[in-house]
């Protein structure tokens, strides 16, 4: 069977894995091919090493032990290579009315929660009385506010989407952003009591990595593909080989043998395939089936993304006057600090800095302040060093610091996303062999990502 991945970001990469374990599995014949259109595998996610400093240009860890990144590092030989985060890096603050706050984890810590005012806090701790259920797709701000009252939501749902999604927590929807909460009041009704439930059920939910980094598990990925991994390919369209198709009318009736595939390289080359598996990101998607099934390529072109920058800054521990704690902190909307949250690094995986320094990453941009991707290096470690300072307090600047740009890398799941998504799909079924996957879709995370290559991998062979 002749499959083709386009994109060898994370999704490409996993895809091509399952892809090559699943064919072993059925004793299928796979002829693989992976194209990618930079001159480097493993997309956004890549690790810095400079200076014996590891900076992690996207995502810096993996949740959870059971999911499908364990299974995946497993099956990789990586199982040793896991490091997890420092206990301590449980501890996570909030940037808002002008200070750091600690995230309470518990109602009698919510009691002194100083980054609202006590009569917020107190209609927080009435949720479990107050708790309805409902079952309309709403946005996550929304929801966070029947729950626990406006003026904590807009804080703390706010800082949230903000730090996973650069996103706008009046715009994104609660059901595709975070299903969980959503199936936590379906079951408990209460999020306080579904949370009181969790920490009895569960266990090994802590954060992890890599010891080379997360750049480690796309390169290990990349090394392992045994594929014909070809970068610096770019694909420009994906056509039907039955030439005597008319355009507009490229949907299979059921009937006969399914389509195959060919696709056109920048280059010029073109390669038949039984099966396609498009990994890149949604406008780029939609490009390549413009011409094939315009109104796919149109509801793909809809799904936004946020870019951001990530500001990367390594100190000497006498540069801080207040020493950074925990895992780092979120910005809560409305503050006047012009980064989105800072993470420390060297907190929360010691190898990542030399004994002795202190890294800091700080991120910037997304919905609310696109335009800063424009700024130069130097204006962007400003004004990290700037929202560093009002927080910690900085005695002296940073003996290094890296900029990464990642344009337009996190999609926005907006209301309707669901539903969206639902109809893409329902579109590539009438092309069977075409399959699009990625974290514009089903989750942002890691393990998302990996899960839902494995499910498009599975169904590519089927």
């Amino acid at each position: 069977m002749r499959v083709a991945v386009v994109g060898a970001g994370l999704a490409g990469l996993a895809a091509a894995h399952f892809l090559r374990r699943e064919a072993a599995r059925r004793d299928i014949r796979l002829d693989l091919a992976v194209y990618e259109a930079s001159a480097r595998a493993g997309g956004r996610i890549r690790t810095v090493e400079d200076h014996g400093y590891r900076i992690e240009c996207a995502a810096n860890g993996v949740q959870g032990d059971d999911g499908a990144a364990a299974r995946l590092v497993k099956d990789l030989g990586l199982a040793g290579e896991r490091v997890k985060a420092s206990p301590g890096a449980a501890r996570r603050y909030l940037a808002c009315r002008g200070s750091l706050h600690l995230l309470p984890t518990s109602p009698p810590a919510l009691l002194s929660f100083g980054a609202i005012s006590p009569r917020a806090r107190l209609r927080v701790l009435a949720e479990p009385i107050v708790a309805r259920r409902v079952a309309r797709e709403e946005t996550v701000l929304k929801f966070a506010s029947r729950h626990v009252g406006e003026e904590a939501a807009r804080a703390l749902a706010g800082a949230a989407v903000r730090g996973i999604f650069a996103g706008d927590a009046a715009k994104l929807s609660l059901d595709s952003a975070f299903p969980l909460m959503r199936e936590m009041e379906r079951k408990h009704r209460s999020l306080f009591l579904a949370m009181s439930h969790a920490k009895k059920q569960l266990g090994g939910r802590g954060l992890w990595s890599l010891r080379a980094g997360m750049g480690g598990l796309v390169r290990a990925l990349a090394d392992s593909t045994e594929a014909r991994l070809r970068l610096n390919a770019p694909v420009l369209s994906i056509e039907r080989t039955d030439e005597s198709q008319r355009a507009g009318d490229s949907q299979w009736t059921g009937e006969g043998k399914p389509p195959g595939w060919r696709i056109r390289l920048a280059s010029g080359e073109r390669t038949e395939a039984d099966a396609v598996i498009v990994t890149t990101p949604p406008k780029a998607a939609a490009a390549l089936f413009r011409q094939l099934e315009p109104e796919i390529a149109r509801r793909l072109s809809t799904i936004e993304s946020a870019g951001v920058a990530v500001v990367a800054l390594a100190f000497l521990p006498q540069a801080f006057r207040s020493k950074p704690d925990g895992y780092g902190f979120l910005v809560a909307p409305g503050e006047d600090l012009e980064i989105l949250g800072a993470v420390f690094e060297s907190n929360l995986f010691p190898e990542r800095a030399p004994k002795g320094r202190i890294l800091v990453r700080a991120m910037m941009g997304g919905v609310d302040r696109p335009e800063l991707l424009a700024r130069t290096d130097a204006e962007l470690v400003a004004l990290a060093m700037k929202a560093l300072d009002r927080t910690l307090g900085l005695a002296i600047g940073p003996e290094r610091t890296w900029v990464i740009r990642q344009e337009e890398s996190i999609p926005q799941y907006v209301l309707g996303h669901r539903s969206l998504v639902g109809s893409i799909a329902s579109g590539l079924d009438a092309l069977p062999g075409l399959y699009v996957t990625g974290n514009a879709y089903r989750g942002v995370s890691v393990g998302s990502v990996i899960e839902d290559a494995a499910r498009v991998a599975t169904r590519a062979l089927s």
